[in-house]
This record gives structure tokens, sequence and C-alpha cells, in this order.
């Protein structure tokens, strides 16, 4: 290119390539498959508890979303049961404190030898009635609140509701299905 002689020619020719523009359609592709279509998961919501139905919020086909109330039965016995327990848990603090004191005065009397060694284990054995009572009365109570969280029926996952067997108004027993 600087000495002035002439650029050698290429030995062979690049070819010349034809082009062409085609206009296609996308056709459809249509497949007929059988089978059966079912739900990954499926529940059967019962009564855990006795009652009437005083509320049924949906009805087959409803779409639910995990947690909605669903269902509600009357809880009078329930919430009855649940005051009893409070009251029993308020009688058994009583006696708690009332033996607590007396074993605390016991405890101080006996190394005196103010009282006998028998009247201080009895001291002792109700303080220790007293507290059994009162964690029992307290568990009571625990189950009492669970019965009356048994009076409303919520749905445990996502669903659509497949099948009804109970109307408002019904007296359900405890397993009684409600809806599935």
């Amino acid at each position: 290119a600087c000495g002035g002689s002439e650029i050698p020619s290429p030995k062979f020719a690049a070819p010349v390539l034809e082009t062409r523009v085609m206009e296609t359609t996308l056709q459809p592709v249509q497949r007929d498959w059988d089978g059966i279509v079912e739900a990954i998961d499926r529940a059967t919501l019962a009564a855990q508890t006795g009652g009437r139905i005083a509320d049924l919020a949906v009805d087959v086909g409803d779409e639910v979303a995990e947690g909605q109330a669903l269902a509600r039965c009357t809880a009078i016995e329930q919430q009855a049961g649940q005051r009893r327990a409070a009251a029993a848990l308020e009688a058994a603090r009583a006696g708690a404190a009332e033996t607590a004191t007396a074993f605390e005065r016991a405890t101080t009397l006996r190394p005196e030898g103010a009282i006998s060694q028998a009247m201080f284990d009895q001291s002792k054995a109700a303080h220790e009635a007293a507290q059994a009572q009162l964690a029992a009365a307290r568990a009571a109570l625990r189950a009492a609140d669970e019965q009356v969280g048994y009076t409303e029926i919520r749905a445990p996952y996502r669903a659509v509701v497949a099948a009804r067997f109970a109307q408002p108004g019904e007296t359900v027993a405890p397993g009684s299905p409600l809806l599935s």
C-alpha cells in the first residue's frame, strides 16, 4: 500500500447469498388428555364440642382463606363451664394463700418448740395440697377456655368448600362432620 504496487486481487470470490422473506402463521396445537383433578389436601371439619349451629358462613363452592371463620356453634354450656372454672380458680387461690400463711407461721414456730412436729407436718401437707389444687384449677380453666374456642370452626388452610353436612339450627355432637 505504501510501495505503490497494486493490491493483488483475491483468488476466490465470496458467494452472493440470496435472501427471501417468508411469512408464517402459528397454528395452535390442541391436545386432549384424560384424567382426574383431585385435591392435594382434603379435610372434613367436625364439631369438637356439642351445641347448636348458630352460624354457617360458607356454602359448597366458596373459596375460603386460611383461618377464616366457617361455622360457629352456641357456646352457652362452654361459657358456663368457663365461669365455673374461673370461680374454682379463685377459691383455690384463696385456699393456697391461707395455707401458705399457716405454713409460714408453723415454720417460724416449730424451731421454738411452740408447735408439735405433727402440727407442722399437717400444715406442710395442707400447704402442698392447696398448691396442687391451685395447679388443677388453672388447668381446668385452660381446658374450659379450649372448649369455648372449639365453638368456632376455622379453615385449616386456603381451600374450596367441597361439601356441607350441616345446616344452621342443627344440634351437633363432638365428631359430627360439618364441612369438607
